[in-house]
């Protein structure tokens, strides 16, 4: 029922691919899965002698995903420069994606004064989307991209998208991770190196 439904709105490919940001997609692939983050105090987690992962800096909420990037580098006080790596939201649609994209350049890429690459990526195009349980995973695979220093991305530059097989993340890096909901509204986080 609820497959039928999100397909007759246009949200499901007609043509069981999900690609974005090359001109030809016409929706998503559904996944299964669910991912499970442990979350605490950083007092806690030193107290313990956790190993910790990664930090949340920010996040940000918006009508729009540049409303919600421009809030969460608001929010955590950082600068663009300091954003290595952006986790789509990556719809499938062409209106959506290009949205994205443009959002990417005017919060991110034109705000920039370092001459250093921002990675994009889109895991859900692997695995489906998870709906749900999109964003938990989206920032599980951000804190691992931390924790290895290493991601299989696209890479922009100068709004060109052209295809990488994988780039080392710089130290200090952070990470924006996006979504949104089918109506627009949208939250955009921040995740970081954890640097004592």
């Amino acid at each position: 029922m609820v497959y039928n439904a999100l397909k007759e709105e246009g949200v499901i490919s007609s043509n069981n691919s999900f690609n974005f940001v090359n001109g030809d997609q016409d929706g998503c692939l559904i996944g299964e899965g669910a991912t499970f983050l442990i979350l605490e105090e950083l007092e806690h987690a030193k107290k313990r002698n956790a190993e910790i992962y990664a930090e949340f800096s920010g996040y940000g909420m918006g009508q729009n995903l540049e409303e919600s990037m421009f809030n969460s580098l608001k929010e955590s006080s950082l600068n663009p420069n300091f954003i290595n790596h952006i986790i789509m939201d990556a719809s499938g649609k062409v209106r959506w994606d290009t949205e994205e994209l443009e959002a990417i350049n005017k919060v991110i890429i034109n705000k920039r004064t370092n001459n250093k690459d921002v990675i994009t990526s889109a895991p859900k195009t692997k695995f489906g989307n998870l709906f749900g349980a999109a964003n938990a995973t989206d920032i599980a695979i951000a804190t691992l991209f931390i924790k290895d220093a290493f991601t299989h991305a696209k890479q922009i530059n100068d709004k060109d998208f052209p295809s990488k097989t994988g780039k080392y993340l710089s130290t200090n890096s952070s990470v924006m991770v996006n979504s949104r909901d089918y109506d627009g509204q949208s939250l955009s986080m921040i995740v970081s190196e954890y640097i004592e």
